[in-house]
């Protein structure tokens, strides 16, 4: 009509929030004709009304974060051999379940995440576990200090919590030393929203962004096995002197 003739030969657009929880929604659009002398009052007068429904669907996109779990080795001394190097809970929001492609996680021998990468020559085999399930091949640590362990498939249900296990043979450690893992969520991990199908940006919730854990090598762990042998022989020597005394 005449009052809005600038957008007769136009479009109106409307912008809004769509609702966050997943369902079946419709926008009803009504056009209501109020003006006096406007063309829609000539054709049918006041009140003429234009309805329409708009439906779609909402899909709620599912979330993931990363912590570290509490019975990972982080500041412990870590024995040789094959062991248990970082332990990672993988935490998911209530939308959907969600498919892990891929981690990534990088070793370094100073805490910023940045100086020293270790070498496969310190650590080697790199595993990683879904608790006695291994995923994806056996790994070795690139030049940089990482590795990525892809085509995983992994599955964690939402609205729980699942753990990821980092395994690696530390036998050639040969000097004291303390070696950190880490594993920066949004960067080093892939996953996919298994309705939506959208990609996941992974959140982290240890300060800096970033999960760590530290093991002691070897030397130091052997070393405290002597002294705790020691210590017993000694404990055991002196029961016998009382035994004796007390004769």
């Amino acid at each position: 009509g005449n009052y809005n003739a600038s957008y007769s030969n136009g479009y109106w657009y409307a912008n809004y929030w769509a609702p966050s929880t997943a369902g079946s929604y419709y926008t009803e659009i009504i056009l209501y004709c109020s003006r006096e002398g406007s063309q829609c009052w000539n054709i049918a007068g006041h009140g003429l009304e234009w309805r329409e429904k708009i439906y779609f669907n909402v899909t709620s996109k599912g979330s993931l974060s990363i912590s570290l779990a509490a019975d990972s080795p982080s500041g412990q001394i870590v024995a040789g051999g094959n062991t248990n190097l970082l332990k990672v809970n993988f935490i998911t929001g209530v939308s959907e379940d969600i498919k892990v492609n891929s981690v990534k996680t990088c070793a370094f021998k100073v805490k910023d995440g940045v100086t020293s990468p270790v070498q496969s020559a310190d650590l080697a085999n790199l595993k990683l576990y879904d608790g006695a399930t291994q995923l994806g091949s056996t790994q070795s640590l690139a030049i940089d200090g990482c590795v990525t362990f892809s085509n995983l498939s992994w599955i964690v249900q939402k609205a729980t919590i699942r753990v990821l296990t980092v395994k690696a043979d530390t036998y050639n450690i040969a000097t004291s030393t303390l070696l950190y893992l880490k594993i920066d969520g949004p960067a080093d991990i892939s996953a996919t929203g298994v309705s939506s199908g959208e990609s996941i940006a992974v959140s982290d919730s240890i300060t800096g962004g970033t999960v760590y854990t530290s093991l002691v090598e070897l030397k130091l762990k052997d070393i405290e096995n002597q002294l705790a042998s020691i210590s017993a022989a000694i404990s055991g020597l002196m029961e016998e002197i009382k035994k004796l005394i007390q004769r």
